[in-house]
């Protein structure tokens, strides 16, 4: 009886484990691996000094949320636009400052889309900075 449960608890891990296949996303020279329900850092920590900031992606994985992060100190972001490879894209209006007490926001896209640009509208505080996360 235990020998079967055991198996049974098996042969289900495996499936789960390959059902959640894998997509590989090029950066340059060199290959991510990412699994479907894992985030992925889509941009390196940034300041919002300019007021807007233009991140181009090259993705071949297809994101269903995006979300903005602070790192360090303060930001106000007010808005992020997200521009979609296949045409089309989606505005969403935030008005969030995000710092150590409310540090993140994710804004849910209209399904599964590959990402051509982020355009993050907002300011920085001095040593403020966000980062941009999809998955």
């Amino acid at each position: 009886m235990k020998i079967t449960a055991l198996l049974t608890t098996i042969v289900l891990g495996t499936t789960s484990i390959a059902a959640a296949k894998p997509a590989a996303r090029t950066t340059g020279t060199e290959t991510v691996t990412l699994t479907a329900g894992t985030w992925f850092a889509l941009t390196e920590p940034m300041s919002l000094s300019r007021g807007r900031d233009e991140i181009k992606l090259s993705s071949t994985t297809a994101f269903t949320t995006v979300r903005v992060q602070a790192t360090a100190g303060s930001s106000s972001v007010r808005s992020i636009s997200v521009f979609y490879a296949e045409g089309g894209g989606k505005v969403f209006d935030l008005a969030a400052t995000l710092d150590a007490g409310h540090p993140m926001v994710e804004v849910a896209l209209d399904g599964a889309h590959r990402i051509e640009k982020i355009v993050v509208v907002g300011t920085s505080t001095r040593g403020g900075a966000v980062q941009l996360f999809g998955m």
